[in-house]
């Protein structure tokens, strides 16, 4: 499909369908409380638990990359 005479043509592709994830109602109730918040509601927290990074580390010292002279 060409848009003008003088112009390359347009490739045309499948159109847009929508994506949905697991998250897209969450994502959906979050958004509607940052509406509320803004219209006088209280402020909206979030807390974060413990937050697995499965390196094996213990501690944020454990597995500096760094060398430490009391190595």
């Amino acid at each position: 499909m060409r848009m003008a005479d003088d112009e390359a043509p347009v490739m045309q592709g499948p159109g847009p369908r929508h994506n949905g994830t697991p998250l897209d109602n969450s994502f959906a109730c979050l958004s509607h409380r940052i509406v509320e918040q803004r219209n006088g509601r209280a402020p909206l927290s979030i807390a974060v638990g413990d937050i697995k990074d499965y390196t094996g580390k213990y501690s944020q010292g454990d597995g500096m990359s760094s060398p430490r002279a009391d190595r």
